[in-house]
């Protein structure tokens, strides 16, 4: 019976470490290949600096008509955002709406990904930012994990958004025309 203290918990083994816990069953899962996330939530305050290996987690609303979802996604793609997840919740007495929670690579400090996020905000009904992180160790393209970082498409790198910025800034004054 519980005393109003926490008697067990399932959680990743890095937890019983970093708190002291005494493992008392391991290896629990009825699916060995499948993967469970935690999610440590924290008062709202600024990221942590980019690693170079981060996601980013979001949750949006957009209008209930053909192709709002593509929309959303669509600012992702021509970023080179690699969505790693989406999943649809119904909003509660709204008939046919949804939030859609999406996990991204990249930080928010990327200007792919800020703008990404700005073009959602101007896009969609409403935009959460719920963080940007590092990846988790031991998952797929993760700095401590198997393989690298998915490679970014053409033109998503941070050189080159500000040598796009800086040729539009040239054709808005005139002195670049092609």
């Amino acid at each position: 019976m519980a005393r109003g203290e926490v008697d067990a918990a399932v959680a990743a083994p890095l937890a019983a470490r970093q708190y002291g816990l005494e493992i008392i069953a391991d290896d629990v899962a009825d699916n060995p290949g499948a993967v469970t996330r935690f999610v440590l939530l924290t008062p709202p305050g600024p990221p942590p600096a980019p690693t170079g290996y981060d996601r980013t987690t979001l949750a949006a609303t957009t209008e209930n008509r053909p192709g709002s979802l593509l929309g959303l996604l669509t600012e992702l793609a021509v970023r080179g955002i690699d969505l790693t997840r989406i999943e649809s919740r119904p909003i509660k007495d709204r008939h046919a709406e949804y939030w859609f929670h999406l996990d991204c690579t990249g930080h928010i400090a990327e200007p792919a990904m800020g703008e990404a996020l700005a073009a959602l905000h101007r896009r969609c009904d409403r935009v959460r930012f719920l963080g940007s992180y590092p990846r988790a160790a031991g998952t797929p393209g993760a700095a401590a994990g198997a393989g690298s970082p998915a490679v970014p498409a053409r033109g998503s790198d941070a050189e080159a958004f500000a040598a796009a910025q800086r040729w539009l800034a040239g054709v808005r004054s005139g002195t670049v025309t092609w």
